[in-house]
């Protein structure tokens, strides 16, 4: 049997922590599911896309462009959104036929009350020349319907904007 001292044992211990902790990190990363929110504009013209966080979401995320919902998303320079603060709000012209990815959620639940404890927006607008819907809380979540595990999608801008338009 080896006899270590005392030092010896310290560290052997302090590795023993370290490689438990890379390990259980692993792990729980591992098993972390990332729900990518989208708008999707499946229209001839640009929208307008202006989405506020809530104060109590922990950061925003900067959007990124796509050709389609599944991605792959670029994130968009500066200059290519605007962005103000308290409330954080970030307004995106999204191109025809371009999908937006507005912001990520890890381990999110799904759209019900538990999700909406997490879903990070106040306020959803969308807008293009001839009218805009503005949704909040609530309604901005199940404005978005689960494509599958890892994606919710924002995909009836023509329905919306032609119903807002028709109302009186």
């Amino acid at each position: 049997m080896i006899q270590l001292d005392v030092s010896a044992r310290r560290r052997l211990a302090a590795a023993c922590i370290k490689i438990l902790s890379v390990v259980l990190l692993v792990f729980v990363h591992g098993c972390s599911v990332v729900t990518e929110f989208v708008f999707l504009n499946g229209t001839s013209a640009p929208a307008r896309v202006s989405y506020v966080y809530r104060s109590s979401a922990t950061a925003w995320q900067p959007p990124a462009l796509g050709d389609h919902a599944e991605g792959p998303f670029r994130v968009l320079a500066q200059r290519r959104y605007t962005m103000t603060s308290d409330p954080t709000r970030v307004t995106v012209v999204v191109p025809p036929g371009k999908a937006l990815r507005l912001f990520t959620l890890a381990n999110y639940p799904g759209n019900d009350l538990r999700g909406l404890s997490l879903f990070p927006l106040s306020e959803l607008t969308v807008a293009d020349d001839r009218s805009a819907v503005t949704l909040q809380d609530e309604r901005a979540l199940l404005a978005f319907q689960r494509w599958d595990d890892t994606l919710f999608v924002f995909p009836a801008y023509e329905v919306v904007l032609e119903e807002s338009a028709n109302r009186p």
